[in-house]
C-alpha cells in the first residue's frame, strides 16, 4: 500500500531563494541516504507557490523528519511562507512515468 501526500503552501516573493535553497538541501541529503520505498519531488508554481509530492511506497513513516536538513528547511518556514502550509493526502489516479 502506498500514501502519497500533497503540500502545497505560499511564499513570499523575497523568501523564495532561500526556500529553494532549503529544498535543495533536502534533496542533497535524500541523495546521500538513499530512503528506500520513499519518492519525492518539489515544484515551484507560478514563482510563489511551492508544491511538494512525497510517496511512502510501503506505507511507513516518511524519512523526512529525521533529516537534519529538513529540520533546517522547517526552521523558519513561517517567516517565508505568504500562505500556510496544506497538507492532503491524494490517490493516483493516472501517472506517465512519473512514478
Amino acid at each position: 500500500m502506498s500514501a502519497f501526500h500533497v503540500i502545497q503552501y505560499g511564499i513570499r516573493p523575497e523568501a523564495a531563494a532561500e526556500n529553494s535553497r532549503l529544498v535543495t538541501s533536502v534533496y542533497e541529503e535524500l541523495a546521500a541516504r538513499q530512503p528506500a520505498s520513499f519518492r519525492y519531488a518539489t515544484l515551484l508554481v507560478g514563482g510563489h507557490t511551492f508544491l511538494h509530492l512525497a510517496l511512502t511506497e510501503d506505507d511507513g513513516p516518511s524519512p523526512l523528519p529525521a533529516l537534519p536538513a529538513f529540520q533546517d528547511f522547517q526552521r523558519g518556514l513561517g517567516a517565508r511562507v505568504s500562505a500556510p502550509p496544506a497538507r492532503e493526502d491524494a490517490v493516483i489516479v493516472g501517472s506517465y512515468r512519473l512514478l
